[in-house]
This record gives C-alpha cells, sequence and structure tokens, in this order.
C-alpha cells in the first residue's frame, strides 16, 4: 500500500525503512578496500588460466580441438551412422566451447575492473571521512 509520503514515485509500493541492509552502519555492514583490491588481483590470477596459452586457457583448447584431421576419418567410415552424428556434435561444441571460453573471459575482465572501482570508491571514501578536512568542497 502506498503511503501518503510515497517518495519512490510508484503508488502503491514504498521502501520499509526497517528493510535489512538500508543503513549499513545499523546493520554492521563495512567494506574493505584492501579486502576488495585483494579479491581482484585473485581474479587476475584465475583470469590467466583462461587468458594465456596454458592448458585450460583459450588457445590451449583452440590448438587440442581441431577437427580437421578428423574429419576424413569419419567420412571414410561410410557404414557407422552415428559417426556423422558424433562429428556433428564435436563441431558443434569446437564452435560452442571457444565462444563460451571467450565469454567467461570477457566477462571476467568486467568482474576485474568493477572490484576495482569498488575498491577505489571505498578506498577514497574512507580516506575523505579519516582524513582531517577531507570531506570539506575544495
Amino acid at each position: 500500500m502506498g503511503r501518503p509520503d510515497d517518495s519512490t514515485g510508484y503508488e502503491g509500493w514504498y521502501l520499509e525503512p526497517r528493510w535489512p541492509g538500508l543503513e549499513a552502519e545499523r546493520e554492521g555492514v563495512t567494506f574493505d578496500a584492501d579486502k576488495l583490491k585483494k579479491v581482484a588481483q585473485d581474479l587476475e590470477k584465475k583470469l590467466k588460466i583462461f587468458d594465456g596459452s596454458n592448458p585450460g586457457s583459450l588457445a590451449h583448447l583452440m590448438a587440442n580441438t581441431d577437427l580437421s584431421d578428423q574429419r576424413a576419418i569419419v567420412k571414410s567410415i561410410d557404414r557407422w551412422p552415428g559417426g556423422h552424428a558424433f562429428f556433428e556434435t564435436l563441431k558443434t561444441a569446437n564452435v560452442e566451447f571457444p565462444d563460451v571460453y571467450s565469454q567467461i573471459v570477457t566477462r571476467l575482465r568486467v568482474a576485474i575492473a568493477l572490484v576495482n572501482a569498488g575498491a577505489g570508491i571505498y578506498g577514497g571514501a574512507d580516506t575523505s571521512s579519516t582524513t582531517p578536512g577531507g570531506n570539506k568542497p575544495a
């Protein structure tokens, strides 16, 4: 139900003032910029697994799933219809797995950037609130 002092702009909706998490101090929610930076560093380490040429990387996957040699072998087995279906499944997987890997790399980079940005925001806010005169406009 909407209240007369509804500030959300949506009739029938309002923010419950006791909703958990709305007030960080009341809920004991704290943010540590150094811990956020550590999380970003850990994510960057994981990114190297996907984004290099080591086993498990996209380049490694592509190098070890090339089916060009196997196409001729499977086509030579005329009496095995299941072989053709199996090969088509492998071809599809050979396209889709690298696509998924690429999406993981892209999204992991975005996550790292967002965590680093959050660390910078919280670190700057902490510095501003703990430095004498730090929260005064210039």
